[in-house]
């Protein structure tokens, strides 16, 4: 019945602040990967359309290897709280049959 009636509150606030901001920072990886693909088009006289599917592919694999690193962290994570825990429940077990 205490139920903390900011919880229901704060996270649509949270979302709401970075939302705009999260917005931004696309649109400038956007703009910028388009010049970027633009001047390589130029510069090397590829046709556009070739490297702006090159940079598509590139952000997917950025994606990609960034949810792979954070699926290795979890795993890690949890694999060393599993171990903590297992050395905590056996030295308290070696402890009780010492008392």
């Amino acid at each position: 019945m205490n139920k903390c009636p900011c919880s229901g509150l704060l996270f649509p606030l949270i979302a709401a602040a970075i939302a705009p901001v999260v917005y931004y920072i696309f649109t400038i990886y956007i703009a910028t990967e388009q010049h970027i693909a633009c001047s390589i088009s130029q510069a090397v006289n590829i046709p556009y359309g070739s490297v702006s599917n090159i940079s598509v592919l590139l952000f997917f694999i950025g994606a990609l290897v960034i949810a792979i690193t954070r699926m290795f962290c979890a795993t890690a994570f949890c694999v060393r709280t599993t171990y903590a825990v297992w050395q905590e429940r056996n030295s308290s077990e070696t402890n009780d049959s010492i008392e």
